[in-house]
């Protein structure tokens, strides 16, 4: 391709040269005999197998570093097909492990626990990245700006609106801006109640995503989960899609929520996680523990001195 050289080709997420980053792993003298139709293919192969180590990120790595490529440089997908079909050999021979979705009665009773404690925040970043299907890593590092409330609009409809100036396929999509929205009434409630008063420069959640994880694994351990049960934080989109599936919600309106482009990708994680159970090893006791936990959540915005 002309103009593409190894030389002039950077890994834009940190202004790192192609032969930079082919050199620390070992890759450059090969790279520097190949022609440069095949120098996508390479960067892409090598930035992955610089991970090989660690199989979970070996065929995202390629992914990573092949699908920006191909946009940065008009006419280089065509010489991306190395890259790509090991793509789709290492996933056939290591299958991508989904995270536990997290389901509905457990969020409940979790923010029902966490309202209690006065943990606000905590609640309502949580509502927000269940009910809005969001990544919790989006929406824990947005401020009150972005956040539009019914009070805001000066309307009854409840119906809560989340700007997202920083998402995972920013670098993928012509759109510079995303929103998530949440319509379940009572989580609607509770956002505004937690939120409405906030400054507009104040972050949602003024703590780390560490913090939060922290207290994530309070609230399960006190409703009786081991702490190997798998159930994290990045399991709230992935709930999120399977109760709004379990709902009958068409698939065409759950990729509008979720902001997904493939259809294909939606229907093939739906038929892999719809029917995992992640309450199943759980005990009699503490299920009516959970249950009964999860049965306060309605009554929480009429329990609440935050006006």
């Amino acid at each position: 391709m002309p103009g593409i050289s190894l030389g002039n080709l950077e890994l834009r997420t940190g202004g790192v040269t192609a032969i930079e980053k082919l050199e620390q792993i070992g890759a450059a003298p090969i790279a520097r005999k190949a022609p440069p139709r095949n120098i996508f293919s390479i960067f892409s192969l090598s930035s992955g197998c610089s991970r090989f180590s660690d199989a979970d990120l070996f065929h995202s790595k390629v992914k990573t570093h092949g699908a920006p490529a191909q946009r940065w440089c008009q006419g280089a997908k065509p010489f991306m097909q190395v890259a790509w079909e090991l793509v789709d050999r290492w996933e056939m021979q290591s299958p991508v492990v989904h995270r536990t979705p997290v389901p509905e009665v457990l969020v409940k009773a979790m923010c029902s626990l966490a309202w209690f404690r006065g943990w606000y925040s905590w609640v309502g970043i949580t509502l927000l990245a269940f009910y809005g299907a969001g990544r919790l890593g989006e929406v824990i590092n947005c401020r009150r700006s972005d956040l539009l409330l019914p009070d805001d609009l000066c309307e009854a409809t409840p119906v809560v609106f989340l700007q997202l100036r920083r998402f995972k396929s920013l670098q993928r999509v012509a759109a510079r801006v995303q929103h998530m929205k949440v319509s379940e009434p009572i989580a609607v409630k509770l956002i505004q109640c937690v939120f409405k008063l906030l400054p507009y420069d104040v972050l949602l959640f003024p703590q780390t995503a560490y913090y939060y994880r922290k207290l994530w694994n309070v609230l399960l351990q006190d409703l009786g989960f081991p702490t190997s049960c798998g159930l994290t934080p990045g399991g709230l989109r992935g709930g999120a899609a399977v109760m709004h599936y379990k709902q009958g919600r068409p698939i065409a309106d759950l990729l509008w929520l979720m902001r997904l482009r493939s259809q294909v990708t939606l229907e093939s994680y739906l038929q892999e996680v719809a029917a995992m159970n992640a309450l199943a090893d759980l005990p009699e006791g503490a299920r009516v523990f959970l249950k009964d936990t999860a049965s306060v959540f309605p009554c929480l915005v009429y329990t609440s001195t935050r006006g």
